[in-house]
């Protein structure tokens, strides 16, 4: 019998196509919905590129319209707000990655230290729910705690001798509540998944370790770290994959006229020009150069975990 370790890609025998399909039918079947979903969804709608080279003419379609070339794409980079623009998607997205990414990692690793499974299940539940509110429920909240009127925080300030602060209407409360919702709405899905992979860490290593002497500090450092080190890795490609998405929706819900120059940012400016302006081949243009960059961005993380480590993407 050969070992193992002799064994290559040349010795290995790979079925046919459609023997594999008639033999795991079932399996192929349950992949048709997902597979319709992200052909009709992620691939169909990449027809629309071509806007970003086009100038959409009302009466004829994207096929018909004649060509521009890059003017969208100067015109982009010769706007006065596009270094403010730039500055801020990278400002919000890069704090709220900072602040957030390791608070999931410590609240999962205290959260797998308890030892009574009621009140674990119970927190568990309590940090998950506000990622089943609508991001519209979570800003109106805040708004109601942070009223200069009528806020929690307000008349706490106010208790103390304080004067009321207006959170919504200044340029620097936007990172901070921006972090602030972003915590409270992920924090307990974000625990899930780390919780979940530290549910595959070899048990009999944790009670050599118990009967070694080793506290949990130790415990948690050495082994439950290590265990779940690719998943944190996988995680973090991709946040910093999409480092110039932010949400418009949420943006928005915190934007006013009072802090728009912080507020600003690239998906709320093509929400701006494309479906309010109705500039649908300029703002197109901006949706591409974004995605250019997450691409971007996305290559660069996940060459640096490939070589640092052992887990990438691809």
């Amino acid at each position: 019998m050969l070992n193992n370790s002799y064994i290559t890609k040349k010795h290995v025998k790979h079925k046919p196509l459609l023997k594999r399909i008639t033999q795991c039918w079932e399996l192929y079947l349950f992949m048709i919905p997902a597979v319709v979903l992200v052909v009709l969804f992620s691939y169909v709608p990449m027809y629309g590129v071509q806007l970003a080279f086009k100038e959409l003419t009302p009466g004829l379609s994207i096929t018909e319209s004649p060509w521009v070339g890059f003017e969208h794409f100067k015109r982009l980079f010769s706007l006065p707000d596009f270094p403010s623009l730039i500055k801020n998607t990278i400002k919000i997205s890069l704090f709220s990655n900072l602040c957030t990414f390791p608070l999931p990692i410590i609240f999962a690793l205290l959260l797998n230290q308890v030892e009574s499974k009621y009140f674990k299940k119970t927190v568990q539940t309590v940090t998950y729910i506000p990622h089943l509110f609508s991001i519209v429920v979570v800003i109106s909240i805040t708004r109601l705690l942070l009223s200069p009127t009528s806020g929690i925080i307000n008349h706490v300030i106010q208790q103390l001798g304080g004067d009321p602060v207006l959170f919504f209407g200044s340029d620097k409360y936007v990172l901070p509540l921006y972090i602030f919702t972003d915590i409270w709405q992920n924090l307990g899905y974000g625990a899930v998944i780390y919780i979940a992979a530290l549910a595959g860490v070899d048990q009999a290593q944790l009670e050599a370790a118990k009967i070694d002497g080793c506290g949990r500090l130790r415990i948690i450092w050495h082994i439950e770290l290590p265990a779940i080190a690719g998943t944190i890795i996988t995680m973090q490609i991709l946040r910093w994959g999409q480092l110039f998405n932010i949400g418009a929706d949420k943006m928005l819900l915190l934007q006013n006229s009072l802090n728009l120059g912080a507020s600003e940012v690239i998906s709320t400016y093509v929400y701006k020009v494309g479906l309010l302006d109705g500039q649908f081949g300029f703002s197109t243009a901006v949706n591409l150069f974004n995605t250019i960059i997450n691409i971007i961005c996305l290559l660069i993380v996940n060459g640096a975990a490939r070589k640092f480590s052992e887990t990438s993407l691809f």
